[in-house]
């Protein structure tokens, strides 16, 4: 497991992305971690918190506080935090070679092989 770093509100919290951590998203936004909209600061904000726990269950980190820190500020910070915690995200979902090798590729229709892509 890959841990990374981030920086919310001048302090640095360790940030994992596990299984627990799709649980985590799933107990803070109520439903499924799949059907999550990510383009929501909302969301942004609960994947970043679960990550975080996930990491250290200790952490002394909440919504309230988030939303009481200045918004730009807070935008700002949860913006770059869900960066990094996608990146641990994109490792964890990602496919290892060999099981790429073994995807089969879909057949292009007769008439779309001469015609160029647009």
């Amino acid at each position: 497991m890959k841990q990374k770093e981030v920086t919310i509100n001048g302090v640095k919290y360790p940030v994992v992305f596990t299984l627990d951590t799709l649980f985590g998203v799933e107990d803070i936004t109520g439903g499924s971690f799949f059907d999550v909209n990510f383009c929501t600061l909302k969301n942004r904000m609960a994947v970043v918190l679960a990550a975080i726990y996930s990491a250290d269950d200790k952490a002394d980190i909440t919504v309230e506080a988030l939303k009481a820190m200045e918004p730009m500020q807070m935008i700002r910070d949860i913006t770059e935090a869900f960066v990094t915690v996608s990146l641990l995200m994109n490792e964890f979902f990602k496919i290892p070679e060999v099981e790429q090798q073994n995807e089969p590729q879909p057949e292009k229709a007769e008439g779309d092989k001469d015609k160029p892509k647009n």
